[in-house]
């Protein structure tokens, strides 16, 4: 074999050897590649964990707190709204006395009449008058007089009655009055904690919502990072995939050129019976390279320099 078919030979095989054992560092590199992407994806679940996790344990704090409210506000409340409960009886009761049957309740209310102080004292300072007058005008005793003091005495009676009745039923509108404001009183204090705590539980509502949102919005972030990452990924692994694949067509080209040399060497030496055969001479693939002179370009022992490299492109891809 000729010393340019050897040194083509072991070139080939050296670059074979070099692409098959030779790709370490190549590898080494997405090994650490391979690493960082699982770190950094590690990471972002990590991440996202940790978010969840603070925006969870904020809003049941928050929640906590805001269930404490109804607790604390509605003892404050609870005597005016009890005074209205016990005030709903008496008004039910006294304005439908008042609307079904007022005539009774009048005299219910007259019933409890008894003459005043005031009501003796102008009486007898009356008859008093009366007498003087009649006795002056000589009628004192006649049925004349009788009747004067009976109409002086029974104005009065009227007099004193009537006030009677306008103050009792003033006290008794007092009273009504005094029982609607506690009704009054205590359906505001049911109105304002009624309204506190529908406060509450919109509050608390609003922040399960935003609590929700914000879930949503950590779990989207995190998506977008685990898209990033894994596009990224991707790439080198289509980078890499094409690197490899160069390398794979590189071995397979030099294993071709390899083979080429050696049939092209094969076949350049002469057949054992030419009869031309010399042992001390060395043949190689091209035909004007020869030392010894038993062979041209127009013998049937050697290949031309174009069948060789058809012979060796046929190897390679």
């Amino acid at each position: 074999m000729d010393p340019f078919s050897i040194a083509a030979i072991g070139s080939g095989l050296g670059s074979l050897f070099g692409g098959l054992f030779g790709g370490g560092d190549e590898d080494e590199h997405n090994r650490q590649e391979i690493e960082r992407y699982n770190a950094r994806m590690r990471a972002i679940e990590r991440n996202r964990t940790e978010a969840l996790n603070a925006a969870r344990e904020s809003q049941a704090r928050t929640q906590g707190y805001l269930s404490e409210i109804p607790g604390i506000i509605s003892p404050h409340y609870k005597p005016f709204e009890e005074a209205g409960f016990r005030s709903i009886p008496t008004l039910e009761q006294q304005y439908g006395a008042l609307i079904n049957n007022p005539e009774m309740l009048l005299n219910q209310i007259g019933g409890g009449h008894r003459a005043s102080p005031g009501y003796k004292f102008k009486t007898e300072e009356a008859i008093k008058a009366a007498n003087q007058a009649a006795a002056a005008g000589g009628m004192l005793g006649s049925p004349s007089h009788q009747q004067s003091l009976a109409k002086t005495v029974t104005g009065l009676a009227d007099q004193d009655y009537y006030n009677y009745l306008q103050n009792a039923l003033g006290l008794f509108g007092a009273g009504l009055g005094g029982f609607g404001n506690l009704n009054q009183i205590g359906y505001n204090a049911a109105s304002s904690l009624g309204e506190d705590l529908g406060n509450v539980q919109m509050n608390k509502a609003n922040l399960a919502h935003a609590g929700g949102l914000t879930e949503a919005m950590i779990n989207r972030n995190a998506n977008e990072d685990y898209s990033y990452a894994t596009e990224n990924e991707d790439m080198r692994n289509r980078r890499m995939n094409e690197r490899s694949d160069l390398r794979n067509r590189g071995m397979l080209g030099n294993l071709g050129n390899m083979l080429g040399h050696l049939g092209g060497y094969y076949m350049s030496r002469p057949s054992s019976g030419s009869g031309y055969e010399n042992n001390g001479s060395y043949w190689t693939s091209q035909p004007y390279n020869f030392q010894q002179g038993y062979m041209n370009n127009n013998s049937g022992y050697g290949v031309s320099g174009n069948s060789l490299d058809q012979l060796q492109n046929s190897f390679r891809w």
